[in-house]
């Protein structure tokens, strides 16, 4: 399969498309799509973007990792989104409750990222629409987000609480327009545009995720390009 990029032409193996949907089995990746309902963090033309800038890294699929894919998904965040702050909140996803220290060296990372692939972060429509169609009915390409979360958003206007990081052990933020706290199983739209959860993975295992969320955000753990 090839997908159409401003200077060349990708050629995307199984293998590759198949590692990058793997990443969502991840325990903190999925935990981050499941909380991410309103898809503001991670919508579908930011994922395709995602696997775009995996490529133009010429990543390993022994690459295709949680590190590398919060940095892909912020520097995406820093082409297409006009809310400067939504981002911020990958940060303890990736880096645990002390993030506040640790984001130098992730921005730091995700300028080197930036020159392993070439400053080619431009993504066009077309090129996620190809990349989405290689695997069309995979559920990661159903994560649309509500039109009356699209453009910006004025400052005069932005509740204020929303726009700190909260992480994977917080409570959700509720969304208002939604009608639902972020989170999958509480929101008001269909079940069949979000990543789907399975009923027997629902509140009888909060302790237990949460548990292992907390061991994968360890603090004294700094996350390593070869992690």
């Amino acid at each position: 399969m090839t997908c159409s990029t401003s200077r060349s032409r990708l050629i995307v193996k199984t293998e590759e498309m198949r590692a990058f949907f793997k990443l969502a089995d991840d325990v903190v990746v999925h935990a981050f799509l499941r909380n991410d309902s309103c898809m503001r963090l991670a919508d579908k033309y930011l994922l395709a973007m995602v696997f775009v800038y995996f490529k133009r890294a010429c990543l390993t699929t022994s690459e295709y990792t949680r590190l590398h894919f919060f940095i892909a998904l912020y520097l995406a965040h820093d082409v297409e989104e006009d809310e400067e702050e939504i981002k911020f909140k990958i940060f303890p996803w990736i880096l645990g409750e002390k993030w506040r220290k640790k984001f130098g060296g992730f921005l730091k990372m995700r300028d080197l990222f930036l020159r392993r692939i070439d400053y080619m972060a431009l993504v066009s429509r077309r090129c996620c629409h190809e990349i989405m169609g290689i695997e069309p009915d995979h559920l990661i390409w159903k994560r649309e987000r509500p039109l009356h979360h699209g453009g910006a958003i004025r400052s005069y206007i932005r509740d204020e609480t929303d726009d700190f990081p909260r992480g994977p052990l917080e409570t959700p933020h509720k969304c208002t327009e939604c009608g639902s706290n972020d989170s999958q199983y509480d929101s008001a739209s269909s079940a069949d545009t979000f990543w789907y959860i399975s009923s027997q993975e629902s509140s009888q295992n909060n302790t237990e995720t949460n548990d292992c969320l907390q061991r994968n955000l360890n603090d004294d753990i700094w996350p390593s390009v070869e992690e």
